[in-house]
C-alpha cells in the first residue's frame, strides 16, 4: 500500500503565526505558488538536516550549546513519491487551528480595516482595487483543503442585502453560471513589484441560482488570476463555468439599469464546463459529458506536453477531477458517449489528439495496489480517499508494435502478444483484491495520457530510456471471460506510479504496428522492471 499526499497551506501559515514570538524557520519553510514556480521532481536537494546516523564532512565548531529539539525534522521525500508529496512539518501542541477565511487572511497581512473600503451598493472604483489586489495575491495560497473547507453552497441572494452583506463579506462561496464576458486588467510595474502578478481579469458573469430563483437577470462580477486557455476576451460569450469566490460586497440593488452588477467576488480560476463541443479547441463530445460530471476541462491544455514522462505536479488536479467524473458517469451516458474498442497504436503515436476519449478498455491484470489519496481537498471535493492501481496487459492479437525506428546503434523495441498499461479505479468488483492476479478484464474508460517508467528491456535497448504505458481511468472494471495467458514471477509488470518513476524520456517516439508473419515465433518480452 502506498501513501500519497501534500501538506495543507495552513500549516505554513500557523507557522508564521508563531514568529510574533519566535523563529518559526525550524518548523516550516513557505511554499511558492505554481505561478511563482513549478518544483522539480528529480536532483533537487533541500536545505533539511542530514537523514539519521549519517555524519557531515565537515564538523562546525562548537559555539553556544543549542537545545536538543523536541520534534523530529521532516523527512526528505523519497524518488518513489509522486512530486505533490511532500513532509509534513509537525507543530507544537495546543495552538488553535484556522476557523475563517477572514482569520487566515489577517495572518496574511490583509486586516479587517481592509475590508472597511469595500462600500455596499456604489459603483466599484479606485478604493476598492488595493483590497481586491491583496485578496487576489493570497486566495490561491489559501489552499484547496481549506478552501473546500470553509466554502458555502451557491449563496442565498439575500446576502445582498444592506443588513447581511457585511455578515457575509469575506465568506467563500461556490458559484455555478456561465460567463457573458471577459476582460483583462494589467497592473503597471510598481504594482507589479508588489502583488508578484501582472493582470488579472474581470468575469461578467449570470449566476444560475439567482435565475432559478427568479430573480432579475442581473450579472455578477467576478475577479480571477486564471482563466481557461482558448476564452476570447472583449466579445460576447457563452462560456458555463464554476468558481470558488469569496464574496466582497453588494453593488446596486436597485432594478435599472439592467447590466448593474448585484455582486462582486474574487477567486483564483474558473473551472470550465463547455455545453457543447469546440472543435478549433479539440473540445468534444466526451469532454462536454465529461464536464457535465465535473470537469474542469479547462485542464485539458495542462497536460499537453505530458507524454511520455513520469507522474508530476500538473497532474494533480486533471488526473482526480476525471478519476471522479468518470466515477460520476451513469450506464446510461457511457452507452451515448459512443466508446470505442481500444487502438493502442493511434493511442501511443498521437496521444494529445485522444486526450480523455473514451474507449473500451480489455486485457490480462496482473498485479493490483491500493493507493492512499491522504490529502484532505481529495476528500472534501471528490470523496477520494484511495484508489487502485491495476498493472495488466492490453492484448495484441495477431499485430505487434514497434517503439522507434531503428538506428545505427541498434533495433527498436518490439512487443509482440502484449503491450503494459495502467489503469486506475476507484472500486474493486466484489472478490478481486489486492496483489498478484491473473484475470481478463473488461471496462469502459477514460484515456488519460501516455507515462513513462524505469524498464530493464528498454534498458537493454537504450539505457537512459524508460517504458511507455497508456493510462487509463475508470470507476471499476468486470471480469470478463477473455483469454488469460499463462504468466510466471517474472511477468509481472513493475513500476506502478510512485514507485520506481524517476525521470522523464522526453519526447515521444515514432510507432508503429504491423501484422505478425505466419511463420515469426512470438518473443518473450522482457519488459520487466
Amino acid at each position: 500500500m502506498k501513501n500519497r499526499g501534500r501538506p495543507s497551506d495552513m500549516v505554513k501559515l500557523l507557522c508564521a503565526w508563531l514568529a510574533l514570538g519566535w523563529s518559526a524557520a525550524a518548523f516550516c519553510q513557505d511554499e511558492p505558488t505554481a505561478e511563482e514556480k513549478s518544483p522539480k521532481v528529480e536532483g533537487v536537494k533541500p536545505d533539511v538536516p542530514a537523514v539519521e546516523g549519517e555524519k557531515p564532512a565537515v564538523e562546525a565548531p562548537d559555539e553556544e550549546p543549542k537545545p536538543a529539539p523536541t520534534e523530529e525534522p521532516p523527512k526528505l521525500p523519497s524518488n518513489s513519491e509522486l512530486p505533490w508529496k511532500r513532509p509534513t512539518p509537525r507543530l507544537p501542541s495546543g495552538l488553535k487551528p484556522i476557523e475563517s477565511p477572514l482569520e487566515y487572511l489577517e495572518l496574511r497581512g490583509i486586516a479587517l480595516s481592509e475590508w472597511e473600503r469595500f462600500h455596499d451598493g456604489a459603483p466599484w472604483g479606485d478604493d476598492d482595487r488595493d483590497p481586491l489586489l491583496k485578496l487576489l495575491l493570497q486566495f490561491p495560497r489559501m489552499g484547496l483543503a481549506e478552501v473546500a473547507r470553509w466554502r458555502k453552497e451557491e449563496p442565498d441572494w439575500n446576502i445582498l442585502t444592506p443588513s447581511q452583506a457585511t455578515a457575509s463579506r469575506g465568506q467563500i462561496f461556490q458559484l455555478a453560471g456561465t460567463v457573458r464576458r471577459i476582460e483583462r486588467e494589467d497592473l503597471i510595474p510598481e504594482l507589479v513589484e508588489i502583488y508578484e502578478f501582472e493582470h488579472y481579469f474581470r468575469l461578467t458573469w449570470f449566476p444560475k441560482a439567482a435565475a432559478d430563483e427568479g430573480l432579475p437577470p442581473r450579472p455578477l462580477i467576478a475577479f480571477v488570476r486564471r482563466i481557461p486557455e482558448g476564452w476570447k476576451m472583449n466579445e460576447d460569450v457563452a462560456y458555463p463555468c464554476s468558481l470558488d469566490a469569496i464574496f466582497l460586497r453588494s453593488g446596486k440593488l436597485t432594478p435599472e439599469p439592467a447590466d448593474e452588477p448585484l455582486a462582486y467576488f474574487a477567486g483564483d480560476r474558473a473551472a470550465w464546463h463547455p455545453a457543447e463541443p469546440i472543435e478549433e479547441l479539440g473540445i468534444t463530445a466526451q469532454h462536454v459529458l465529461l464536464g457535465k460530471c465535473g470537469l474542469d476541462v479547462g485542464l485539458l491544455p495542462d497536460l499537453k506536453d505530458s507524454d511520455g514522462h513520469p507522474f508530476e505536479d500538473v497532474d494533480r488536479d486533471p488526473f482526480y477531477q476525471t478519476l471522479s467524473a468518470t466515477s460520476k458517469m451513469t450506464s446510461a451516458q457511457w452507452e451515448s458517449a459512443g466508446v470505442k474498442p481500444l487502438e493502442i497504436a493511434k493511442l501511443l503515436s498521437a496521444p494529445k489528439e485522444h486526450r480523455l476519449e473514451l474507449t473500451q478498455v480489455e486485457g490480462n491484470v496482473r498485479r493490483i495496489v491500493k493507493v492512499l489519496a491522504e490529502d484532505e481537498d481529495l476528500k472534501q471535493r471528490y470523496g477520494i480517499t484511495h484508489y487502485y492501481e491495476v498493472d495488466f496487459f492490453i492484448l495484441l492479437g495477431d499485430q505487434a508494435v514497434k517503439l522507434g525506428p531503428d538506428t545505427k546503434e541498434g533495433k527498436a523495441p518490439i512487443y509482440y502478444n502484449e503491450f503494459p498499461a495502467t489503469l486506475c479505479v476507484l472500486e474493486l468488483p466484489a472478490g478481486v483484491k489486492e496483489g498478484d492476479v491473473n484475470i481478463a478484464i473488461k471496462t469502459p474508460a477514460a484515456f488519460y495520457r501516455v507515462w513513462s517508467y524505469k524498464s530493464e528491456y528498454i534498458k537493454s535497448f537504450n539505457s537512459k530510456g524508460r517504458q511507455i504505458a497508456p493510462m487509463f481511468l475508470a470507476k471499476s472494471f468486470s471480469i470478463s471471460k477473455g483469454p488469460v495467458l499463462a504468466v510466471s514471477r517474472t511477468d509481472l509488470m513493475v513500476g506502478a506510479i510512485g514507485l520506481t518513476v524517476l525521470g522523464a524520456i522526453g519526447a515521444l517516439a515514432y510507432y508503429a504496428t504491423r501484422k505478425r508473419k505466419s511463420d515469426e515465433p512470438p518473443e518473450k518480452l522482457g519488459h520487466i522492471a
